[in-house]
């Protein structure tokens, strides 16, 4: 009787020495898990730069030099309608028929041809994933204005636009038309550059 008494109180005594110890290794695992790093929180951390932000499996796209084909754009649309006016205002204000409004026609018509050239290319220069288009309808009406444009400037400078005024006179029209497709060429590369960085923060 009294060696099942003493059995009995051994191991209640076992038990209580156990249990702190069983509990101070709970507590430990909880402040283990508890300092554990959320990973659904607020990432407080700043956005990265333009076109430099890592897409899935460590991609990054470049906007290429599309942002500069912006600008370069909108100075050849501006370099367009000033020599395109100027020869305009040269033909009909002056009885002078000289080289000089031949020249400046010239002049506009050439910055007009190079200017698609190069501000296409650079747009171009950003589109080289799928989920960055451009804006195809822009690059469309771009083409369409610009060819027609630069036709039609060229068949007027051919013809001399200082025999009359009324030809004079009908070059504002490619010239307003010839910057218009430079402005639209300009907004399709810059509408590529934001997509591309877009894309690489995982927007797309």
């Amino acid at each position: 009787m009294r060696r099942g008494a003493l059995t009995l109180v051994t191991c209640l005594a076992a038990s209580l020495l156990a249990s702190p110890a069983a509990a101070q290794d709970g507590g430990s695992s909880a402040d283990h898990s508890g300092n554990a790093e959320p990973t659904g929180g607020i990432d407080n951390h700043p956005p990265p730069p333009f076109g430099s932000a890592p897409l899935g499996g460590g991609v990054v796209l470049s906007p290429g030099w599309s942002v500069k084909a912006f600008w370069i754009g909108i100075g050849a649309a501006i370099g367009v309608v000033g020599t395109g006016v100027a020869a305009v205002a040269l033909a009909t204000t002056t009885d002078t028929r000289d080289g000089a409004v031949t020249a400046l026609g010239i002049t506009s018509m050439a910055l007009l041809g190079v200017g698609t050239a190069v501000v296409a290319l650079g747009g171009a220069s950003a589109r080289g994933h799928p989920y960055v288009p451009g804006a195809r309808g822009l690059r469309i009406a771009a083409w369409t204005l610009g060819s027609l444009s630069l036709g039609t400037g060229i068949a007027l400078v051919a013809s001399d636009i200082t025999s009359d005024d009324a030809r004079a006179a009908a070059f504002i029209a490619p010239v307003v038309l010839g910057a218009v497709s430079l402005v639209l060429f300009a907004i399709d590369a810059l509408v590529s550059a934001i997509q591309t960085d877009i894309v690489s923060r995982g927007g797309g």
